[in-house]
């Protein structure tokens, strides 16, 4: 669903090289390697969520008391009431959010810097060229990637919101305190936009280098920028061959699968997934990274989906883990994974592709 959207893992076409000579940790348990093993690290950040939560509400209530005091008083009449309620919400959401701007400003860096989201966008369009899709298809999802907005949390609430309803935008999917686990598409006034929510990005502090930062959430905002390639494009019938193999392959794996054989629920989604990983594995053959260092990536823009149930719209978290990621072609070449375990097919946006 585009306006609220956890971060996943995705498919690609083969790669004709090798990384690594011997097959990954990641290769022979991927839900360990990303999920077991990150768990300490995981539950810190839950840990610091919360009591940035909690710093957030506290200042908020106290920067709000003295205007919640000077409101008027209602009477017994229930619209007054009603109002009231209404104008002391509105103050303290306004201070809310005043609040985690000011904070999510020390973790944005990495999606408010021009080159980065130009680096962002170059991957993308990467990965358009790398399908085969037509010639014209192809420059029409550039275009589109070239008309995303990716933005702060700040920004996106002024833009949100409007003179006559200050409230807009207080309901996004980051929350009034910008403290969910989240990151979303949406198009905001006619802008194609893409935001990850401070609550995402929290983490990042921790990291040493920009680099290190941007490395984290690539495949975060590939997901995100692949939704805008849905829209436009699904009518067009160019993921009809990717769908078809998800619904004659793993149909069984999906919560809806008895009730939507075409994986309707989940369509969105899944292409999103697809766009994001390929995005991330050029990136990763680009940079040539040493074996110690993908893993790594692999966890920090995964680890987040580690339990997540399948919620009719996401796939379960162990289903992108497991298939989605684990048996991509492209992936499993660069890891030197070994596949002779596994029956089905991979699919990709060709179709199915027999590992």
């Amino acid at each position: 669903m585009k306006s609220k959207i956890l971060i996943y893992t995705c498919i690609l076409s083969a790669l004709s090289f090798s990384a690594f000579s011997q097959e990954s940790k990641f290769c022979a348990n991927p839900l360990k390697s990303i999920c077991i093993d990150t768990k300490k690290q995981i539950d810190i950040r839950k840990t610091r969520i919360e009591n940035l939560k909690k710093e957030i509400a506290t200042e908020a209530e106290k920067n709000a008391e003295p205007k919640i005091k000077r409101l008027e008083k209602p009477n017994n009449d229930d619209a007054q009431i009603t109002e009231y309620e209404f104008r002391k919400k509105l103050i303290l959401d306004q201070e809310t959010i005043k609040v985690a701007i000011s904070k999510a400003k020390n973790v944005e860096s990495v999606i408010s810097n021009q080159k980065n989201i130009l680096l962002f966008k170059k991957y993308m369009k990467l990965a358009i060229d790398d399908t085969n899709f037509s010639e014209s298809i192809r420059l029409s999802l550039k275009n589109t990637i070239d008309e995303v907005m990716i933005g702060s949390y700040g920004d996106y609430i002024d833009r949100a919101r409007s003179k006559d309803h200050p409230e807009d935008g207080f309901s996004n999917s980051c929350g009034a305190d910008g403290m969910t686990l989240s990151a979303f598409a949406s198009d905001l006034k006619g802008q194609k936009y893409v935001l990850i929510c401070p609550g995402y990005l929290i983490t990042l502090n921790e990291m040493p280098t920009e680099q290190e930062k941007f490395n984290s959430i690539i495949q975060v905002i590939s997901h995100e920028l692949g939704h805008h390639l849905y829209d436009d494009f699904i009518k067009l019938n160019i993921y009809n061959p990717y769908l078809s193999c998800l619904v004659e392959n793993y149909a069984d794996q999906f919560r809806m699968s008895s009730l939507s054989k075409n994986i309707k629920y989940y369509s969105q989604e899944l292409i999103s997934d697809q766009w994001g990983l390929k995005a991330l594995t050029i990136f990763l053959k680009k940079q040539n990274f040493k074996k110690t260092n993908v893993e790594t990536i692999f966890k920090m823009n995964f680890a987040n989906i580690c339990g997540s149930p399948d919620d009719e719209y996401h796939p379960s978290g162990d289903f992108r883990i497991e298939t989605l990621l684990r048996i991509n072609p492209e992936v499993s070449s660069y890891l030197s994974c070994n596949n002779s375990r596994f029956k089905k097919p991979s699919c990709t946006f060709d179709g199915a592709v027999n590992l």
